[in-house]
């Protein structure tokens, strides 16, 4: 899933030279209990306010793809000031020069139940009854003051049995301003659990609640390689790191696995079955963003425009990563690449240009995925063609190094270039020029070419005509399960696939893919069935499939890793 930066998360990279003593603001979490069960988090915010005799208050609005998350705030007052509402998301609390004004709200649950993988990643607040899960960006009230914002947070009143877990817990006296309350997360409860492990710079924190197929020590183990290889790579990130893990609820047979990077954590959200190998993938994406976009460049105000860059690049840099430190083989990496393919050459939005996608991207699914494929297929073409430009010499990696490079020495954020005039000029002083490929492939959404021989010929990418992907029923009129509208002429219906089966699980295949036989657990009547087909469609488009060359030998496997790997 995506993870979404605001530029106060973006001043967290820039030097704070000759600003004036900051204003502290301070936020105390609470428990609100009955019964012995939590029924919301009580926020006190305390602040000075300037001389103005007024301020504004930002309530959570959208973020995310969520709206209007302001709604479960409850109970606002202001003292030392009196309040008012300027808008859905704004409050005006009007003061003495200089007052001390204290915030009381509370945080109350978004949900009917527990966090269900049916309404997305939970963003919102989440407050159960033994336990609680909060993003900033969904309780933080900010005021606006003119003066830097310092801020402290703490816990008060928590049962002794409760544990939290925050990289709020993270911040030294000074180090914590209102960009990294919003960029946060929490999670608390009787059955949390935190396991430690050391990483370059640091102590890597990973908490978890419920049952996991996987135990907690390995998991935190397969953690600290990615961000151990991911660290390695950029040489300049030290300090703590969080990761949070919770289980959300999911219809019989769906695996759903998402979350969102914070600045110094990550939060992840996952159902409970055999997730561990998607969950990795989550990881090794979510922690590059500690990099990329907002270490790299500034992006546009509507960041779709340009998520291609943030995503796509994200992408190939996880990838790229992960086989550097060993925490991939080729042949995950590959499986990877392959899945990519998949992905773009089947997606409806692949040829749209980049106005529409970003227009579509929290509503379309295919608009949502395709700047991940087209930014990291961009990433691996002009990798390619640095390599070979230079004889080796060069490849993205300098690009993308010095960008990290100029935005570190900005000294204000009108300093730090924008997205495509950054990376330009960075590839331009390497030999390349992407201003081309980014009009025609971005812009204009033409089909990327890659075919051929890469990475010095270890690597090769070709062409099938494939059909296209068909269950052989109308899963739109499949309701809770029980088959409808099989179609006769179906490879399913040729299987034994008939109207008014009941799908117990599917236990093979891939979704979007007709080369992976589907194999369906069905009950017919009172008996059930295996019944295994192809779903393939008539129809038949261009697939492009990356194997490695033939006749590799051990050493040259090796070879092709360090190649693709850049190192």
């Amino acid at each position: 899933m995506t993870r979404v930066l605001s530029l106060l998360a973006l001043l967290l990279v820039l030097p704070l030279m000759g600003a004036a003593a900051p204003s502290v603001i301070a936020y105390d979490l609470a428990p609100v209990m009955r019964d012995g069960e939590l029924t919301a988090v009580a926020v006190t915010l305390r602040f000075r306010a300037e001389d103005e005799g007024e301020t504004e208050l930002v309530l959570p609005d959208s973020w995310g793809g969520k709206d209007r998350l302001y709604q479960h705030l409850e109970g606002m007052t202001v003292e030392g000031g009196t309040l008012s509402q300027t808008g859905p998301a704004r409050r005006l609390v009007r003061h003495a020069p200089g007052a001390a004004v204290v915030v009381r709200y509370r945080v109350v649950n978004a949900y009917a139940g527990e966090p269900n993988a049916e309404n997305d990643n939970p963003y919102r607040p989440v407050v159960r009854p033994r336990w609680f899960h909060l993003l900033g960006n969904a309780w933080v009230v900010q005021p606006v003051l003119k003066t830097r914002q310092a801020a402290r947070v703490t816990w008060t009143g928590w049962p002794a049995d409760w544990t939290i877990a925050s990289d709020l817990q993270h911040a030294g006296a000074g180090t914590l301003d209102i960009g990294g309350v919003i960029e946060s997360v929490a999670l608390g409860g009787p059955d949390v659990r935190v396991a430690t492990r050391r990483i370059p710079g640091g102590t890597l924190r990973v908490a978890m609640r419920g049952e996991w197929p996987f135990k907690q020590g390995d998991f935190a183990g397969d953690v600290a390689k990615v961000i151990t290889a991911q660290r390695d790579f950029f040489d300049d990130v030290e300090g703590p790191f969080l990761v949070t893990l919770i289980p959300v609820e999911a219809p019989e047979g769906w695996r759903s696995v998402g979350g969102t990077g914070r600045s110094d954590a990550f939060a992840l959200f996952s159902t409970r079955g055999d997730v561990e190998d998607d969950i990795g993938g989550i990881l090794g994406h979510e922690h590059v963003h500690s990099w990329i976009p907002g270490q790299l460049a500034r992006m546009p105000d509507n960041e779709a425009l340009d998520y291609w860059f943030g995503e796509g690049f994200t992408d190939f840099y996880a990838w790229r990563t992960q086989l550097r430190g060993g925490v991939w083989t080729l042949d995950q990496y590959l499986a990877a690449l392959n899945e990519a393919f998949r992905e773009y050459d089947t997606s409806a939005a692949r040829t749209w240009d980049n106005v529409r996608v970003a227009e579509g991207y929290w509503t379309n699914r295919d608009a949502q995925r395709i700047p991940y494929r087209r930014g990291a297929f961009l990433a691996l073409r002009w990798d390619e063609a640095l390599r070979r430009g230079s004889g080796g010499m060069v490849d993205l990696d300098n690009v993308v190094l010095g960008m990290r490079n100029q935005v570190r020495n900005a000294r204000t954020p009108d300093d730090i270039p924008g997205v495509r005039s950054g990376l330009t000029a960075m590839m331009v002083s390497k030999g390349l020029d992407p201003t081309a490929d980014i009009a025609r492939y971005v812009d204009a959404g033409e089909v990327i070419p890659l075919d051929g021989d890469w990475f010095g010929g270890c690597l090769v990418i070709e062409t099938a005509r494939v059909a296209v992907f068909e269950r052989g029923w109308d899963p739109a009129n499949t309701k809770e399960g029980v088959l409808n509208g099989v179609d006769p002429a179906s490879p399913a219906y040729a299987a034994g696939l008939r109207d008014g089966m009941k799908i117990v699980r599917r236990e093979g295949g891939v979704i979007g893919d007709s080369r992976v036989k589907y194999v369906l657990r069905v009950k017919d009547g009172e008996t059930e069935r295996v019944i295994r087909f192809y779903p393939a469609g008539k129809a038949r488009f261009d697939l492009r499939t990356a194997r490695l060359a033939s006749g590799l030998d051990r050493a040259g496997k090796e070879r092709c890793r360090k190649a693709i790997a850049g190192i």
